[in-house]
């Protein structure tokens, strides 16, 4: 009997979630039992920015991982948010049951990742992957866009001059995207070290 094309292609996804799930739970039984365990997918962009999908799973646990979306290492000293914290683009925390099997637990959280990765969209506004909603910029627009007396707690990014809450460290709007692609260059001082100027003032970004 002849697989059909769809069926093939969904044989092949399952094979390569269970492949990469026992690649996970090896990678993790392998670490010792009280260390902090990682496994990064190697996804280096999601919707053009440049990220970390990392499974963590926590110490002295044997049934919780938390899947991070960072952003990627190579901006992360230099990158923070309105808060002034590392960027988190997105979170998702997995329990697993007395039931399942560990390589199963990891073929769900596989299959789970993709499903939410398929539907993530990138909120400019708040520097942030959002699963489906409707942003935050948009809401507030279509509610009080027609009041000319109400400022928002939003400015333009000082590169591509879309709305964003993103800002460096010396104050000045970037979005997180563009924030990513700004070119690094070496300090007079320390010809090794590469940092991002700020593109209004050209403070080194980092602290």
């Amino acid at each position: 009997m002849k697989i059909s094309k769809s069926n093939q292609i969904k044989m092949n996804a399952e094979q390569s979630i269970h492949k990469l799930a026992v690649e996970i739970s090896l990678a993790h039984v392998k670490e010792k039992e009280n260390d902090v365990k990682f496994y990064n997918l190697p996804i280096n962009k999601i919707c053009q920015v440049p990220v970390i999908v990392r499974l963590i799973k926590m110490a002295n646990t044997k049934d919780k991982v938390i899947v991070m979306f960072e952003i990627s290492s190579e901006y992360a000293y230099t990158f923070i948010n309105n808060e002034h914290e590392y960027a988190t683009l997105y979170e998702m925390k997995f329990q697993k049951c007395e039931s399942v099997s560990l390589i199963e637990f990891y073929q769900q959280i596989v299959t789970k990742i993709k499903e939410i990765i398929k539907n993530l969209k990138f909120d400019k506004l708040n520097g942030k992957l959002v699963e489906n909603e409707v942003m935050e910029e948009e809401v507030m627009m279509n509610i009080f866009g027609d009041c000319a007396n109400v400022e928002f707690d939003w400015d333009r990014c000082a590169c591509c001059l879309e709305n964003t809450k993103t800002k460096t460290p010396c104050g000045h709007s970037v979005c997180v995207l563009c924030w990513t692609t700004l070119k690094k260059e070496c300090d007079e001082d320390e010809e090794e070290m590469k940092f991002q100027k700020c593109p209004i003032c050209r403070n080194e970004m980092y602290y």
